[in-house]
């Protein structure tokens, strides 16, 4: 399915709701429809516009048998509404605003001015209207949340919504695999990619993760291989299609497997950048499990994550992201961020900024090297103990005096036991005078006859 024709097919729907008795310009949050028209219009704008009784998406004919498109044709009438271009930066709230607005009933001979007012404030849909049609009012069936994705008959037959009017498969994943590889003209090709998303739906619903597993593999294959033209936009199309958290999650949690599983799930989560991160960061912060934890922290360091990604996370309310965040910053020695790590040593909780400390020894640059210092001011001993271990990794001429200069103001005896430990002051036994670690090198040079 090409993303024009995929996005008339879901903003239909959510007319087909609003028609109904379903107010989707009221909903606390984007439903699922919504972000599936958002994902085809990343490709693109779309230009819908109607002919008769006809929707058409750009040059594309939209089949009436898709739920919703009779419903989109009437109420378009109803307002006067001859097109509507949606730009591909169309947000959700713009989108269930427009939703909202053609799905309610016209007013008879204000059709136009009532939606121009409706659509105040909207910026990138941008409506085009024609002469007005008054239309008698329709009677309407009332649906509630229970009957979303449920199979309902339409006055075109059977569909399941929200997607395809007739949302079923013919064949498992490798009958499908098989079907897709011999090569369909693009008129077939798109019922068949309609039938693996729908194997990857029930692969999801049944925890079946290798199915998941195979239909992205599959999906990066074709996007890779397929020559360029529509047949590539189509696979192309596809694979950010089912780049969602719904599927996303049952994937990323093969990393937890170990071995060969684990090594293609990560390679697939490099090649989805982004969305994979933030699944894989909102699993690291939600287990309790050691184990899970390392193997989801090796499995982000492996990949570059995005500077502005990690920035915008480090600035997130919630402690255990901003910690998670500022761990893949120091461990990657992220220089671009040392201003934000910096930031996080003032952070509220004790537990970030620990964690943006040991970033810091890591960077190493002189501005982290003064903010460990200043660190060695802060009122929680053990943010104090960490700063202090942290200079002492470093070993450097400027660090050095920073430690000893903090020894001899500290009253707490467990940081100035790592104050000691970072100058290489070993405790003797008792009544022996604690003993320095000297530099022979620079000893051995001083006292050297001329």
């Amino acid at each position: 399915m090409l993303p024009g024709i995929a996005a008339a097919q879901h903003f239909a729907y959510l007319i087909h709701l609003v028609v109904h008795g379903r107010p989707v310009a009221e909903l606390a949050e984007p439903c699922e429809t919504v972000l599936e028209a958002l994902t085809a219009l990343d490709a693109g704008g779309v230009d819908l516009t109607t002919d008769g009784l006809v929707l058409w998406a750009g040059k594309a004919e939209v089949p009436n048998a898709y739920v919703g498109v009779s419903d989109l044709v009437a109420q378009c009438r109803g307002h006067g509404l001859s097109s509507l271009y949606m730009e591909s930066t169309t947000s959700a709230d713009e989108l269930m605003l427009v939703a909202g607005a053609i799905g309610a009933s016209p007013v008879p001979g204000q059709g136009e001015t009532a939606l121009r007012q409706a659509l105040v404030g909207v910026d990138r849909i941008t409506p085009t209207f024609s002469t007005i049609v008054k239309m008698e009012p329709r009677p309407t069936k009332t649906i509630t949340p229970a009957d979303w994705g449920r199979t309902v008959v339409s006055e075109h037959g059977a569909a399941s919504l929200p997607f395809a009017a007739v949302r079923r498969h013919t064949g498992s994943a490798n009958e499908l695999f098989v079907r897709i590889l011999a090569g369909p003209a693009r008129d077939a090709l798109g019922p068949l990619l309609e039938q693996l998303f729908v194997v990857l739906g029930e692969a999801v619903k049944d925890d079946n993760r290798r199915v998941v597993l195979e239909v992205f593999e599959f999906a990066a294959d074709r996007n890779d291989h397929a020559p360029e033209g529509e047949i590539k936009e189509m696979y192309r199309f596809f694979e950010r299609r089912i780049i969602r958290p719904l599927t996303l999650r049952p994937l990323c949690s093969l990393i937890l497997t170990g071995g060969d599983v684990a090594r293609r799930t990560i390679e697939l989560a490099q090649r989805i950048g982004a969305p994979a991160v933030e699944m894989l960061l909102e699993m690291l912060t939600a287990t309790d499990s050691r184990s899970e934890r390392s193997a989801l922290f090796n499995g982000l360091l492996t990949m570059r994550v995005d500077a502005g990604l990690l920035r915008h996370l480090m600035h997130d309310q919630r402690w255990f992201v901003a910690r998670n965040a500022v761990d893949l910053a120091g461990k990657g020695a992220r220089r671009e961020l040392e201003a934000d790590v910096i930031a996080l040593t003032g952070h509220a909780d004790e537990r970030v900024r620990l964690a943006a400390l040991h970033g810091l020894a890591r960077i190493g640059t002189p501005n982290a090297i003064g903010t460990l210092q200043r660190a060695m001011r802060d009122p929680s001993p053990a943010v104090r103990t960490k700063a202090a271990a942290a200079l002492g990794s470093l070993r450097r001429t400027l660090a050095m005096p920073m430690v000893t200069e903090a020894l001899s103001q500290e009253q707490d005896a467990g940081v100035l036991t790592a104050l000691r430990v970072a100058l290489g002051i070993h405790t003797r036994p008792e009544g022996q005078a604690p003993e320095p670690l000297v530099d022979e090198r620079r000893m051995s040079s001083r006292t050297r006859s001329p």
